[in-house]
């Protein structure tokens, strides 16, 4: 009998060259992910179904921004979406501020110093 999966964790977005890479932790009894986009936050649509916890969202419009969310998927259904997180695709060259902030705190962490938004 097979299990609904859980709900998908820790969904992130980040800047891939021109590219946003979504990664989450895995859904206990997911046998694939069903990830949807929005433009808005609120009317997502099925954008692909992956087997792995990672998608890349390929050249999606540059300075367009997105909301993601993704649900596991097994032989009893689809189970809850993730939370919704969201990103603004910066051409190639250019690193989005969301991206410069999270690269900032990472080097914090590194330190092991009090990171300020």
């Amino acid at each position: 009998m097979a299990l609904l999966p859980y709900q998908p964790q820790n969904l992130v977005a980040e800047q891939d060259y021109g590219n946003i890479l979504l990664t989450w932790t895995g859904a206990l009894a997911a046998t694939s992910y069903q990830i949807q986009r929005s433009t808005d936050g609120v009317n997502f649509t099925d954008l692909t179904i992956s087997t792995v916890p990672q998608y890349l969202d390929s050249l999606p419009g540059i300075g367009i921004k997105y909301y993601y969310r993704v649900a596991g998927v097994s032989g009893a259904g689809t189970g809850t979406y993730s939370s919704v997180t969201s990103m603004v695709a910066a051409p190639p060259s250019e690193m989005s501020l969301y991206e410069l902030r999270l690269r900032c705190k990472q080097m914090a962490d590194r330190v092991d110093s009090n990171f300020v938004v």
